[in-house]
């Protein structure tokens, strides 16, 4: 009798909420207390944040708004913690739909469990990117840099994820967070507090500040509400800008191009090994002498145009795995700015274990009578002190003319010295072969020609590398425009290019 309920009783259920699905300006707070959880979509990137407070602001009757500060988890380099920033909703007419606004609170998801599930998993990612990491984008996209231009990145672009560096280097600040300890226990600021806000920043450390980084885990919800760009150097186009956490890849790395350099098995090796033994330098004893010299490593590669001097930089970098910076002195300004970029860039590489490349760098090491003379360009010479400087301890590789004179004062500070010669007709034959099967032969010599008649031919044209690319990839685009070839190309049109260009160049 006990488990019988007496008739006509009803077990009481609390009512249930019903959530409105529109909403009248005037009562936009009542859909965002503060603690209140609210989506918004932003650059194709989703992003969840907590309320802090929402405020009417402007004129009553002229230009009303709300005002909405929120915060979401960001990472400033050190340390994760909560960032404030704000949403506006201006005046509309009669009822909108919640979910129609920039911002609402992310329980008006018709798919929240879904959306919330995607976006954890996205803040585990976030938290396995913190510190310095070396990845590629996954797909070709367009990324903001720091100055709010937009670039088209190819997919597979080399990215140095490392937000320290950036505020250390470029920004010049580091943005003010609170600390994730304060969960739950931010106050609503009053509207005469509103000269703390969101861009509030403390400087950033020195330069020379080593990295002090806090790693701690994250809450669900912490990693639900983390900012989903990162701070990331573009190694292609030399620039900071920010990464969706969800483009960011693993960089696989890759023998191809070290397979494919044109040097002696011995000579591959040992520089190789000499890249591998200065990354595994910092493992050794305290005693050991090679770490005690804490100095870098310089590698100065010396030979004609096209002979694969940059290519060795990268083949080894793609073989390691590591980031490849590279600089064409001929594009310097000479100017104080452009030393600031070279320090820069030279700090940035030693930080990341990564190799700085300065191509055509004759004007850095070449000998010179007076090198503190009136005439002589304070670029150069200022140059030339940094590749000196005892206290860099990364990587560099410098490339230049075989002829030059190189300075005494800098020998000594030249680890490795690699000479490259003229290309015979083999390494020419090599690099001819290389150029069209990564077009695809099948693809672009007429199936009439026999591929290997058409490299002796093509062999025999005394051509560096960088003139055989561009000679596969001009007849490339002329198969393009003709009609009649098929879109391929024959021995005899590579001939003649090859022939002009020897013909004008070498006379």
């Amino acid at each position: 009798m006990d488990n019988i309920q007496a008739s006509g009783a009803t077990e009481q259920h609390p009512p249930p909420i019903i959530k409105p699905k529109s909403i009248d300006f005037a009562k936009i707070q009542h859909i965002f207390p503060p603690g209140t959880l609210v989506f918004s979509r932003k650059d194709n990137a989703e992003i969840v944040s907590r309320v802090l407070r929402c405020q009417k602001k402007g004129r009553r009757n002229t230009d009303p708004k709300w005002k909405i500060d929120v915060e979401h988890v960001d990472w400033n380099g050190e340390e994760c913690g909560y960032r404030e920033y704000s949403f506006t909703i201006d005046k509309f007419d009669g009822d909108c739909r919640v979910t129609e606004l920039n911002v609402f609170p992310i329980s008006y998801l018709a798919d929240e469990a879904k959306v919330r599930a995607a976006l954890i998993e996205r803040g585990r990612k976030f938290e396995q990117l913190r510190g310095y990491r070396f990845r590629a984008c996954r797909r070709e996209c367009s990324i903001p840099d720091r100055y709010g231009r937009w670039y088209m990145t190819p997919a597979g672009s080399k990215m140095c994820v490392d937000s320290f560096a950036y505020y250390k280097q470029s920004a010049n600040f580091i943005p003010k967070i609170r600390p994730l300890e304060d969960n739950g226990k931010h106050p609503v600021k009053a509207s005469v507090d509103e000269s703390e806000t969101a861009s509030e920043s403390v400087p950033a450390p020195s330069v020379k500040k080593k990295r002090m980084e806090c790693l701690q885990p994250l809450t669900d919800e912490q990693r639900l509400m983390v900012n989903p760009w990162l701070k990331c150097f573009d190694i292609q186009i030399e620039t900071w800008c920010r990464v969706l956490v969800d483009d960011l890849e693993e960089v696989n790395s890759s023998n191809l191009a070290f397979e494919k350099l044109h040097l002696p098995d011995n000579e591959k090796n040992m520089i190789l090994n000499l890249v591998k033994g200065k990354l595994l330098s910092s493992n050794l004893g305290s005693n050991d002498p090679v770490r005690n010299q804490g100095h870098g490593i310089t590698c100065l590669m010396l030979g004609p145009s096209g002979v694969g001097k940059a290519f060795t930089a990268k083949a080894i970098a793609d073989k390691l795995g590591l980031p490849l910076y590279s600089f064409a002195v001929s594009d310097f300004k000479y100017e104080f700015d452009t030393i600031v970029d070279l320090r820069r860039a030279m700090e940035l590489c030693d930080s990341w274990g990564g190799i700085l490349l300065l191509k055509g760098a004759d004007c850095l090491v070449a000998a010179r009578k007076d090198k503190y003379c009136e005439d002589d360009d304070g670029f150069v010479i200022s140059s030339f002190e940094l590749i000196k400087d005892r206290n860099y301890t990364g990587i560099l590789f410098l490339t230049a003319n075989e002829t030059i004179d190189i300075d005494p004062d800098l020998i000594p500070h030249i680890n490795h010295f690699l000479p490259f010669s003229p290309l015979g007709i083999q390494t020419r034959r090599q690099i001819w072969r290389d150029s069209i099967e990564h077009i695809g032969k099948d693809n672009f010599i007429c199936g009439t020609e026999d591929m290997e008649e058409v490299l002796n031919e093509l062999s025999e044209f005394n051509l560096n590398g960088h003139e055989i690319h561009h000679l596969v990839n001009c007849a490339r685009i002329i198969t393009l425009g003709s009609e009649d070839s098929d879109n391929k190309v024959s021995k005899d049109t590579l001939c003649i290019l090859a022939r002009n260009r020897i013909r004008s160049l070498r006379p």
